[in-house]
């Protein structure tokens, strides 16, 4: 896949043919919500939607198949791995065997990893790029990460964090200095008038990403943070890891926050069954993957330099948005119609 196919490419409406092609009409709600977030996931893929489809649910059945002791493969989340497979272009037998391998070496350095957050963090780990695999030294540095953290924040860090932990790994500096940096943003943020806890600090563990320091990337999260609260009233618990998403560009805060809303209003209408908090974590990604293409003045990247400069932010994206989608809660999974919208945002 090269710059000029993603130059073709509008994410909405790649989403909605990979939808179509994906979702059978006698697909369980919970299943068809995870067909929606496979959908999202696959939306670079350069294959045709209905070629798309069918290796998603290929590989999906396969995973059911042999994955017998892994609870998590073997319910509808098979669809968004199989997705991320593809996206990524992992052979099947070569994840079901980093998959054992990596949780056999992360138990042998004293880490627990199971469910949805080890696989994620399995394929975080296998994305790395000039990288033969996580071995030994790779295991002990998300150690030291998850430690390091843990040290700030015992009560909050557990296994669901592991994701987070494989994506600051890519970052420069030693464990201690990766984990301050998103300490630093926890703090600020918190300062700035955020609610402490989990969302919090997942949030703050996505800054780092950005490559900026501390002060920057907690500037850049702010400007997002005050247009979205003067565009639509107050910040959820659910929105802190969308504007660390969101973070990763270098736009301008309105044109961000113009363009996700916009997205938003488009997914409401296309799937109005789906929880509001849903959508929305759908459409940050997909708000990231259009403007990502393109510079601040809204112009198509060009020159020599920009092929490998996209292809870097498209990376990091995908190290952040996998670890904030190993955090997607399941109750996201039922439609609007069986489910309260209490203390979820409402459509934007």
């Amino acid at each position: 896949m090269h710059l000029a196919h993603l130059d073709s490419v509008i994410p909405l409406e790649r989403y909605r043919a990979i939808v179509a092609a994906l979702r059978p009409e006698r697909d369980s709600w919970h299943d068809d919500f995870w067909l929606r977030v496979a959908a999202q996931v696959a939306v670079l893929s350069p294959d045709d939607p209905q070629h798309l489809a069918i290796r998603i649910r290929d590989l999906g059945g396969k995973l059911a198949l042999h994955a017998k002791w892994y609870q998590d493969l073997a319910s509808p989340l098979r669809f968004v791995v199989a997705a991320l497979l593809v996206q990524n272009q992992i052979q099947f037998g070569r994840f079901m065997k980093e998959h054992a391998r990596i949780a056999e070496l992360l138990h042998r350095v004293g880490l627990r990893s199971y469910g949805f957050y080890h696989t994620t963090t399995v394929l975080i780990l296998m994305s790395a790029p000039d990288s033969a695999g996580c071995g030994l030294p790779e295991a002990e540095r998300l150690k030291a990460i998850h430690q390091s953290m843990k040290r700030f924040h015992w009560w909050l860090t557990g296994v669901d964090d592991l994701p987070a932990c494989a994506a600051l790994a890519q970052c420069h500096g030693s464990a201690i200095e990766v984990v301050a940096r998103a300490e630093a943003c926890y703090q600020l943020l918190n300062e700035s008038g955020l609610s402490r806890g989990d969302h919090l600090q997942t949030a703050a563990n996505l800054l780092p990403l950005t490559g900026l320091d501390a002060d920057a990337a907690v500037a850049r999260y702010r400007a997002l943070k005050s247009r979205l609260e003067s565009r639509e009233g107050t910040l959820l618990l659910s929105h802190y890891e969308v504007l660390s998403l969101l973070s990763l560009l270098d736009h301008d805060p309105e044109t961000v926050i113009g363009r996700l809303l916009a997205v938003h209003q488009e997914l409401a209408l296309f799937q109005p069954d789906v929880q509001p908090a849903a959508n929305l974590i759908i459409a940050v990604e997909l708000t990231c993957l259009d403007l990502v293409r393109f510079d601040r003045a809204q112009q198509p990247l060009s020159g020599t330099t920009a092929e490998p400069a996209m292809w870097r932010s498209l990376h990091t994206f995908r190290l952040a948005a996998t670890a904030m989608l190993s955090r997607i809660d399941v109750d996201l999974s039922l439609p609007t119609t069986t489910m309260s919208t209490v203390g979820w945002p409402q459509p934007l």
